[in-house]
């Protein structure tokens, strides 16, 4: 796929803005390193970082039924959710083998979230949408509409007030900009998952920065 073809983020321009080294990554143009791989490594480790995570596919799930169908599609079980909390599972093709894996978070009573790769975004989607069952269960890709970061490292207490337990999700207002976020985070450091309309991505991710959170990329991830 040629770099015109890549898809762009709502945080493209700030990342060029910063100076980023940009790079193809599973259909999009995303940011491998702002200074060095090492020092935002490090950043994560010791301190607290931010990547953009906006690329990653974000599935709605809702409806009557939507709890008991999505238990016969993850590996995981849903029934162990409370609203407002999440999973990591897998989703199964039909001989046992992974299509993907993704993170799961119960947001109503009959209503997910579900966050997925990437890479995999169109082909876990079709999937769900062939083995549904009757109409009351409805999928939306709502991807397009929203961005997300991932922001990770031992200081993260000091970005937030009242961050919720790990593996819950909640909604909150911050400076005015509603975002949804989530306990989560695959690095290995204690941290968050937050997501929010594409057109607050930008003033959300100049908070952040503001607040001490370094800018890393794809390297350092």
């Amino acid at each position: 796929m040629s770099e015109a073809a890549q898809k762009r983020t709502p945080l493209y321009d700030e990342h060029v803005r910063l100076g980023a080294k940009i790079v193809p990554f599973a259909g999009w143009l995303m940011p491998v390193q702002y200074t060095s791989i090492v020092e935002e490594h490090q950043a994560v480790r010791n301190s607290v970082g931010i990547f953009d995570i906006s690329h990653m596919g974000q599935l709605i799930v809702d409806g009557p039924g939507a709890r008991e169908w999505l238990n016969t599609m993850l590996t995981n079980n849903i029934d162990k959710l409370a609203v407002g909390t999440g999973q990591y599972t897998f989703l199964l093709n039909e001989r046992g083998g992974i299509i993907d894996d993704l993170i799961a978070y119960r947001i109503g009573d009959e209503r997910f979230l579900l966050v997925v790769n990437a890479s995999r975004t169109d082909e876990d989607l079709n999937w769900l949408k062939e083995h549904l069952r009757g109409g009351e269960v409805k999928i939306d890709n709502r991807s397009k509409d929203f961005g997300g970061v991932a922001i990770q490292g031992p200081r993260i207490v000091d970005l937030f007030t009242d961050l919720p337990a790990r593996n819950h999700i909640v909604d909150r207002t911050i400076d005015g900009t509603p975002i949804t976020i989530a306990r989560t985070g695959y690095t290995g450091e204690d941290g968050v998952e937050v997501f929010f309309r594409a057109a607050d991505a930008e003033t959300f991710w100049k908070l952040m920065l503001e607040r001490g959170a370094k800018p890393c990329g794809l390297g350092a991830r």
